[in-house]
């Protein structure tokens, strides 16, 4: 049991120093965007861009305009251990837009890998609990997680053509409505933070080791 509660450790403590890392090379990207507007793709395609959205086919989930939205179907179920909200299905949506850039239009290719500035929004379709108040067994719910059209919007990714954009190997697909400066610094303090959690378990892990010793 040991052994596989460290394989655990190990293998989510890889996964969040990926994370923590992709976040900051999202910041080197978006730290040059916001020192010159007219940054080139490297040599494997990955570059930021900004520009004004120019939205062809919103996405209407009966509360505003939308860039994107993950909608999960979720229900309720009750057992011996533990209960709560287990989610069904997922789907993630993306409006058909495009962002005026200095070098032409591009659109994205796919839904974004990570979104900033997004909102969140639950509507319950039952409440079967005490007296309509908690949740019983089988109350459904629809939890959306969206981003509104936002005048402006940042991308960071991958080149895939002359006029879109993809998901990175590195540094994923980033959409986020904020400044370039401004977006960098939201990974950068997702980066530290990571890779600060990371240092501290293995810290702990290497003092409780060696204390057995």
């Amino acid at each position: 049991m040991s052994y596989l509660l460290l394989i655990l450790g190990a293998v989510a403590l890889s996964w969040l120093s990926w994370i923590s890392l992709q976040s900051l090379l999202q910041a080197r990207a978006l730290y040059r965007l916001a020192r010159s507007a007219a940054v080139e793709p490297d040599e494997f395609g990955r570059q930021a861009v900004r520009g004004r959205v120019r939205v062809r086919q919103p996405l209407q989930k009966g509360f505003g305009d939308l860039l994107w939205c993950r909608t999960e179907n979720q229900v309720y179920r009750r057992r011996r251990k533990s209960s709560g909200w287990s989610t069904e299905s997922t789907q993630e949506e993306i409006a058909t837009f495009a962002l005026e850039t200095s070098a032409g239009p591009v659109v994205v290719a796919g839904p974004p890998t990570e979104v900033q500035g997004s909102q969140a929004r639950t509507d319950t379709h039952d409440r079967s609990g005490f007296f309509g108040w908690g949740h019983g067994h089988g109350d459904r719910r629809t939890v959306y997680t969206y981003l509104t059209v936002p005048p402006y919007a940042t991308v960071v990714g991958r080149r895939v053509s002359a006029e879109a954009f993809g998901p990175d190997n590195k540094l994923g697909l980033l959409l986020s409505p904020f400044e370039p400066r401004e977006a960098a610094g939201i990974e950068v303090r997702k980066g530290i933070a990571g890779l600060a959690v990371v240092t501290g378990a293995i810290v702990i892990g290497l003092v409780i080791y060696y204390g057995r010793i």
